[in-house]
């Protein structure tokens, strides 16, 4: 018999669910063929099955009428894989629970240039996606009309249906999430305001819900990543820019229009020295913790520190290079990170007294480089905590795949939609 174990870690499919055996009636097929189940209480499924089966002839003509008995539909995945010396084929199937109907969520990302979209199972396993242009020359009914076919196309290639979707989410810049209204996007090529969710409530029949970028990804972690299983923690997205999002007592803080815990643009330094922020003060979180801000702050060092560095003289200066500096063991580029988690430190240890969170999640590329700026950062954050809150607090990395983020948050948002009020 196989080891399940080892084919789990060889495919990165995640622990083994035990929810749903097929009993194979009498075959030319060996009775144990099926060796390992994944996700079986859910939607994906997975299935192993050793050399020397007919399988393509095992799978249309035997096992699959049989599993669509059980709620099961076609294959969407079929792929081989090697464990030690040994061939398997990995076969991937969506499983209709009888007990929680259309577990399917679709996630919409509309940018400015492409509109990504996926429909995402109870696990955030991403089951179908797609993408089309965010056209400048189609107006905003076309683009509707054709999201539409798209998502279809996507989901018939899959074996499904729209049927098969309980609710969509939707993210867009600009988004009011009280109202799904898109106000004053310059991104997007059609004038604001724009009803983006009451377009897609028409267009699909089915509930919609909508979010801004940070509160969907602080949704995704709570739905499918570090934060499961937390009432408190407060998620920072350090990229571009700072996003962040408060979930205090098992809730999404959002205050009006959506706006609540915008904590990049808490003013952290005054006077002279304060930083000039795009949004028009001076000193906000956003000038020192951003991408652009390390940069500047890796500018500063430089012009004061003498010590030799590969940072020096080179131009255009991204927070990446200053990231793969430090770990190759730059002193500038580690100076840079050391700063950088002081100012980190401070301003949780801050946030703390606010919100009380257990824990405080980072995501973005800024916190790739969190290893380098960890002991700064947590020393800081001691420095500076209020003693009631000593010992409460954990810092975590975002476990969402950094490509898949933006759609599994958006797509939590619409399963966190269909769950009844606390």
């Amino acid at each position: 018999m196989v080891d399940v174990a080892q084919l789990v870690r060889a495919t990165d499919c995640g622990s083994v669910g035990r929810g749903f055996e097929p009993h194979l009636p009498p075959s030319p097929f060996p009775p144990e063929s099926p060796i390992a189940f994944r996700r079986c209480r859910t939607l994906t499924f997975y299935m192993f099955y050793p050399p020397g089966l007919l399988l393509s002839s095992f799978i249309y003509h035997f096992e699959t009428p049989y599993l669509r008995q059980k709620g099961l539909h076609n294959p969407i995945l079929i792929r081989n894989l090697e464990v030690g010396n040994k061939q398997y084929t990995l076969l991937h199937l969506i499983m209709k629970n009888d007990d929680n109907k259309r577990l399917l969520t679709l996630g919409i990302d509309i940018g400015g240039t492409n509109t990504a979209f996926a429909a995402v199972d109870a696990e955030g396993g991403i089951i179908a996606r797609g993408s089309i242009p965010t056209p400048g020359d189609a107006t905003f009914s076309l683009f509707i009309i054709r999201l539409h076919k798209a998502v279809s196309d996507i989901m018939r290639q899959a074996g499904l249906n729209l049927t098969d979707i309980a609710a969509i989410g939707v993210g867009a810049p600009c988004l009011n999430p009280s109202t799904g209204v898109v106000e004053g996007a310059v991104d997007l090529p059609w004038p604001s305001p724009l009803p983006l969710r009451a377009a897609l409530e028409e267009a699909f029949k089915l509930p919609v819900a909508s979010e801004n970028d940070a509160n969907a990804a602080a949704l995704g972690e709570l739905c499918y990543g570090a934060a499961r299983g937390l009432d408190n923690f407060i998620m920072l997205t350090l990229g571009t820019g700072v996003g962040s999002a408060i979930v205090c007592d098992g809730h999404l803080l959002h205050g009006i229009r959506g706006m609540a815990g915008e904590l990049g643009h808490l003013t952290i330094r005054r006077g002279e020295d304060a930083r000039p922020c795009t949004c028009g003060r001076n000193g906000c979180l956003e000038t020192y913790l951003s991408a652009r801000g390390v940069v500047e702050s890796a500018r500063q060092i430089l012009a004061s520190d003498t010590r030799p560095s590969i940072l020096r003289g080179k131009e255009p200066l991204h927070a990446r290079d200053i990231g793969e500096a430090a770990s190759a063991g730059d002193e500038i580029a580690l100076e840079t990170l050391r700063q950088t988690g002081r100012i980190l430190g401070e301003v949780c240890a801050a946030f703390t007294t606010f919100s009380s969170p257990s824990a405080f999640i980072f995501f973005g590329g800024v916190a790739n480089s969190y290893p380098l700026m960890e002991a700064t950062m947590k020393e800081e954050y001691e420095r500076n905590l209020l003693w009631v809150y000593k010992g409460q607090t954990r810092f975590l990395l975002s476990s969402l795949p950094s490509g898949d983020a933006a759609l599994l948050g958006i797509a939590a948002v619409a399963r966190m939609s269909l769950q009844p009020e606390k």
